[in-house]
């Protein structure tokens, strides 16, 4: 008896608990509609619509979220301000609701069906919501997630009375944190293990998947690292479009609206925005930082993009080859630099970098100089380091030194701030240090830079800057 009460006051607590964390999701943002897509028995199933401020000439994309709570609990209102903001960038915006163990006492694979069936209402009235039926897609996290990624993934789990001429397969995937991995070592085993293999996305992945975006904290205990790698490992085998970012610090649910001070938040939602952009989906730069709230270098200060993802326009390429591909800057050939075409001073620049896959590498990004001394390929002027070994180190500054944070085969996130005689340099989230001892406060260029025979091939995306 004692341990059945102390299981219901778990039980209670956690529920609370739950629903006190619903309420902090659904700060500032409502649907502006809801409309039933389905009944199953005595209960309906709603969209929660997030409807674009301008109405569009054209069919505009959608996205479909499915909230994450284990296939047994959980609230739309997880995904209104993921929702509300992709809606102010044209973009049809949904939280769906789906039967879970609490709400309908089903099993896993009712939620998929669900899933299933809310992608294929959309498409299937695309022409009255205005949406091009070819861009439209899942998202999701946690459990989910794994809804989000069986719509792309699994064959079958369909409810009977559905359009089977109507396609419920999404045509891009956006997951947070998601279980995609049912077998014995992943999520939810016992739960599933009648149906298993036919109900693990990890194990389903197949020429028709669609591209996906996929976030994850270092923390996370749900979904293991190589697990993750694997996921995008199968897709890039088959060509499909898969990235992956797994964030230095942060546990499961990570990216939820309020949490951390809305840090992951707009991390995730930043390069959301940047992979829907990357497929034609949604034009512009990001605007998160406005969304939650947050100036990212003060009043008067706007966060722009120096890189379209598309073109070098803006930029110079100095003693080396450098092209745009797969939305990245890679630079090939030669000991140089791609160089910004205007000056800046005091700033915070935000970038995302990559090696290939060469065991020695050497790149970096300089900050405040002039101009390329004829009788050697970079400048002399302040750099951060991205040799290997010498992880954003800028060299004769006391105190900016830092290891262990680059991850040398991964994206790495960097956020430099350049301040007066003042710099700091974040990796991945965790601050690597802070300094002062800068004594060039001009303004001067910002640039990329790689010794390609000596330091492999290097990657950048995603370069923006903030003027302080």
């Amino acid at each position: 008896m004692k341990t059945k009460h102390i299981l219901l006051i778990l039980m209670v607590v956690g529920f609370l608990s739950s629903d006190a964390f619903s309420a902090k999701w659904d700060t500032g943002a409502k649907p502006s509609r809801k409309i039933t897509y389905k009944k199953v028995g005595d209960i309906e199933l709603q969209l929660h619509v997030f409807d674009p401020p301008v109405k569009a000439k054209k069919p505009r994309p959608a996205i479909v979220f499915f909230f994450g709570g284990g296939w047994s609990g959980g609230s739309p209102s997880q995904f209104y301000n993921h929702s509300k903001y992709l809606a102010q960038h044209g973009v049809l915006a949904i939280s769906a609701e789906y039967r879970t163990k609490g709400n309908g006492g089903v099993q896993p694979s009712e939620c998929v069906k669900d899933g299933k069936a809310a992608i294929r209402y959309v498409r299937k009235h695309a022409k009255e919501l205005g949406v091009d039926p070819n861009r439209i897609a899942s998202g999701g996290g946690s459990a989910g997630g794994h809804v989000a990624a069986a719509t792309g993934t699994v064959k079958g789990f369909e409810h009977k009375d559905e359009d089977m001429s109507v396609s419920s397969r999404p045509n891009a995937m956006v997951l947070f944190n998601p279980v995609y991995d049912n077998s014995k070592n992943g999520y939810g085993y016992e739960r599933v293990k009648d149906y298993w293999k036919e109900f693990s996305p990890l194990h389903n992945i197949d020429k028709n998947t669609p591209a996906a975006i996929v976030f994850f904290g270092s923390a996370e205990k749900l979904v293991k690292i190589p697990v993750m790698k694997e996921f995008k490992a199968k897709m890039k085998a088959l060509g499909i479009k898969s990235e992956l970012t797994i964030y230095d610090g942060p546990g499961h649910g990570f990216f939820n609206y309020g949490r951390d001070n809305n840090k992951w938040f707009l991390a995730t939602m930043i390069e959301t925005h940047n992979f829907l952009k990357a497929l034609g989906w949604i034009t512009g730069d990001a605007t998160v930082d406005a969304y939650v709230g947050k100036k990212s270098g003060g009043a008067g200060t706007k966060r722009i993009s120096l890189f379209d993802g598309k073109t070098l326009n803006g930029w110079d390429v100095i003693k080396c080859k450098a092209e745009v591909s797969d939305g990245d800057i890679l630079i090939t050939e030669g000991n140089g630099l791609v160089q910004s075409k205007k000056k800046y001073k005091d700033f915070i620049l935000e970038f995302d970098w990559k090696k290939l896959d060469e065991k020695f590498w050497d790149s970096g990004v300089y900050f405040r100089y002039t101009e390329v001394p004829g009788n050697r390929p970079w400048p002399g002027r302040y750099q951060a380091n991205l040799r290997k070994d010498m992880e954003g180190n800028v060299g004769g500054i006391k105190g900016a030194k830092s290891t262990g944070l680059i991850k040398p085969a991964e994206w790495n996130k960097f956020k430099l701030t350049v301040k007066g005689p003042h710099v700091e340099l974040e990796i991945n989230g965790r601050t690597a240090w802070t300094a002062t001892g800068l004594k060039f406060l001009e303004k001067g260029y910002i640039a990329l830079q790689a010794e390609v025979p000596g330091g492999g091939k290097h990657r950048f995306r995603n370069i923006f800057i903030t003027e302080l």
